[in-house]
Parts: structure tokens; C-alpha cells; sequence
């Protein structure tokens, strides 16, 4: 559990268990879209709306094998940032339909979708989809949440998100990129979102009618661990607060987990005490420096409480058991690949009730080093999605408590 010292030094070395056993079932060379005509395309080619070589999938989620969403970070020569994935394939891999049509993916138009890092989907089968507002670093909309239904592909609900809440006063940035979602209640009477902002470096909470920002010091890079290197590339990335995961109830407790990008630590608190932050009530923050090996992005906990995420240097997926003490040993390096994983931007646990399978791991790579140095080639593969069954990795090691 994590009732353990504040601050914990790690000295221990990392288990590491046997290859190959989480597949590539989707990738990409570059990404082409399954456009409404052929015309379509060549405006888009022609006026710059579309280039090849610049999109770059960050995230991927399932509902129900009807739809596999995989984002798109939107800039200049990118038409669509939420995608599902088509069954028509193109030159560079599978194309993908924009979600959940074209006219949602209208450039300067506030009330479609601009750029998209993350979403996520929630027990009731609503898709919820923060919208950044952000092309290229600069602001076109406002940050936005928008909630779907999928059984219809319905908006339900937007929320604009106040300046005074998506942007740090002090600095004047802001950059709102990954949404976690709690339900509770068999029709999801209750839901909880909390989002990331990795520039403004704080945690916003919505409660289902009000919003609120917390800012700390937990949530800051650390400038030792900016220089990120995967498969012997470095490039500079100055990320706060990024993965983020809530964990299920332990001995009565429910805990988000979330690090900075650039840290090798892990930090955690009590769900109750965000929740109850919105009336001033102190948050207690808790860390466990240097608990990594490498940065790490994104994350995701199991219904049994083991939190997934990838390693930069390592090229590795690996895992901890929140039953277990938050050490070095009980980190197990599940997987390593030095081409399949490197950098997994996007995490996430599928639930049996999604797919009629047993839980699964889904994971998004991008290559991101190759996209930072500018070195990508487009004759190689440079996006995947990969998949292997929870039980199955972590049998046999430490996450499996």
C-alpha cells in the first residue's frame, strides 16, 4: 500500500522479465486519413491542410471493438486531431476517420475539436475528449471538455474551461493534455475529471458542476531530467505534470498517482482529499524520489491495482502493484523492445465489459526522440498500437500481488 515514508532513496536494481510478450496490432509508417473524396485530399495537399510527414498519434482507447480512438497532435498539415481507426488501409497504414465526422475537425471553428492529446472512456460509454485549443503552441480556442455518447455519437456535454482555470496566473501558460475520469453509481451519478496541465504545471479537478485549479510544486519538472534519450537519441523536453492514474479502492482508499515527465519520481494522494480541495481544504502530497530508472509518460492502473507505463531509456513496459511497497524491487521491466516501444505516449487498461476479453493492456508509441531531432524516416515504422492480455504479463513477478 502507500502508507510508507514521505521520501524513500531507491537504491535497488530493476527485475526485468522476457520479450515479446505484447503485440503490435496497428502501425504506421506515416498517417493518411479516409477522406469523403479524392478531392478532398488534393485541397488538403495543396492548401497545406495536410502533409504526410506531420501527424503524430499520441493516444489510443477502445470501446466495445466497435471503435479503436487514436489521437493526432494538431499543426499545420494535419486535418484531424480525434480519430477512430478505419478498415481501409492506406501506403502509410490503416487510415483514420475523423471522430465523429469530418465537420467536427474544421480548423478555427471553437465549436469542433481543435487538437486533442488524450481521452478517456468512462463506465457509462461516454467518451470524454479534452480538447488542448492549441495548434502549433499557439491558442486558437479556448480549452475545452466535450463528452460523447458512443452509442450514438451524440455530444452530450461541453464544458469551456475559464482562463482563470486552464492558465497559470504567475507564468501565463497553460496546456490542459490528459483527462482521467472516476464514476460511481450504476448510471454514473457521481463523476470526477482530473486533468494535467503540463505547462502551467497544476491538477484541475470537475466535479460534475464546478471546476477548480490546484498549482504546487509537485507538479514542476525537474531540470536534471529534462534531456530525455531513447535508443541512443536525447532531446529536451521540459514537461510538468503528464501520466496520471487513479488507482481502485485499497483497504478504503483511492489514490491518483502522477509524475512530471521530466522527474524519475513517483507522486500520489488521496482521491477524498482533491475532492474536498475545492473549499480550501489542504491537499497532501506524497513522493517516492528516484523511484524510476527513466522518465516515464503515460500510465495505468488494472482493476487489481497494478500501475502500466513505459521507460525512455529502457525501451521497456514496465509495472508496480500498489499492494506492494512503492520500491525499486518491486518495479519489473514486463518487456523491453528497442523498436516497438519507444516512447509510449499513450496507456491504457481495457476493461472485460469493453471488449467480452479478459483485461488488456493497450499501448501507443510514437517514436517521439525521432520527431524531436527531426530525424524521422518515413520508410521505416514510426506509430503503433500494441495489445497483450493483463494476467498474461504479470504472471509469475512482483505486480502480480
Amino acid at each position: 500500500m502507500l502508507s510508507y515514508s514521505w521520501i524513500l532513496l531507491i537504491i535497488f536494481s530493476t527485475p526485468v522479465m522476457s520479450a515479446g510478450k505484447i503485440k503490435t496490432i496497428y502501425q504506421w509508417s506515416w498517417v493518411d486519413y479516409l477522406w469523403e473524396s479524392n478531392e478532398q485530399k488534393i485541397q488538403a495537399i495543396q492548401s497545406g491542410d495536410y502533409n504526410y510527414t506531420k501527424p503524430v498519434i499520441l493516444d489510443v482507447d477502445v470501446w466495445k471493438d466497435q471503435k479503436i480512438f487514436v489521437t493526432v497532435i494538431r499543426s499545420k498539415g494535419v486535418p484531424a486531431s480525434l480519430t477512430i481507426i478505419s478498415n481501409e488501409i492506406g501506403n502509410g497504414g490503416p487510415l483514420l476517420k475523423p471522430y465523429p465526422n469530418w465537420s467536427w475537425a474544421e480548423k478555427n471553428n471553437c465549436l469542433a475539436i481543435t487538437s486533442v492529446w488524450r481521452v478517456a472512456i468512462d463506465e457509462c460509454d461516454r467518451l470524454w475528449v479534452l480538447d488542448t485549443g492549441r495548434v502549433d503552441g499557439k491558442r486558437i480556442c479556448p480549452a475545452q471538455l466535450l463528452v460523447f455518447n458512443l452509442n450514438n455519437d451524440r455530444l452530450i456535454e461541453r464544458i469551456i474551461i475559464d482562463d482563470h482555470i486552464s492558465v497559470n496566473e504567475f507564468t501565463g501558460l497553460g496546456f490542459l493534455v490528459t483527462p482521467i475520469v472516476t464514476t460511481s453509481g450504476n448510471q454514473c451519478q457521481e463523476t470526477r475529471v482530473y486533468i494535467a496541465d503540463v505547462d502551467g504545471h497544476a491538477l484541475i479537478v470537475y466535479d460534475g458542476s464546478s471546476m477548480w485549479r490546484l498549482d504546487s510544486t509537485v507538479f514542476l519538472p525537474q531540470q536534471k531530467y529534462t534531456n530525455i534519450t531513447v535508443a541512443d537519441q536525447t532531446f529536451y523536453l521540459n514537461d510538468g505534470i503528464l501520466g496520471m492514474a487513479v488507482s481502485p479502492i485499497i483497504k478504503n482508499y483511492r489514490y491518483l498517482v502522477f509524475r512530471p515527465l521530466a522527474s524519475r519520481d513517483m507522486f500520489y494522494t488521496e482521491i477524498n482529499s482533491l475532492d474536498k480541495s475545492y473549499n480550501d481544504h489542504p491537499v497532501g502530497y506524497s513522493v517516492v524520489t528516484n523511484i524510476l530508472p527513466s522518465q516515464a509518460a503515460a500510465m495505468a492502473f488494472s482493476k487489481d491495482g497494478t500501475l502500466f507505463f513505459g521507460l525512455t531509456k529502457e525501451i521497456a513496459i514496465a509495472c508496480w502493484n500498489i499492494k506492494m511497497p512503492l520500491k525499486r524491487k518491486n518495479i519489473v521491466i514486463l518487456d523491453q523492445d528497442e523498436y516497438a516501444y519507444q516512447f509510449a505516449s499513450g496507456v491504457k487498461i481495457i476493461p472485460e465489459r469493453i471488449t467480452g476479453r479478459k483485461e488488456e493492456l493497450w499501448i501507443a508509441t510514437n517514436r517521439y526522440q525521432k520527431i524531436a531531432t527531426n530525424t524521422q524516416n518515413f520508410n521505416e515504422i514510426n506509430f503503433r498500437i500494441l495489445r497483450a492480455q493483463v494476467d498474461d504479463l504479470i504472471v509469475n513477478t512482483n505486480c502480480n500481488a
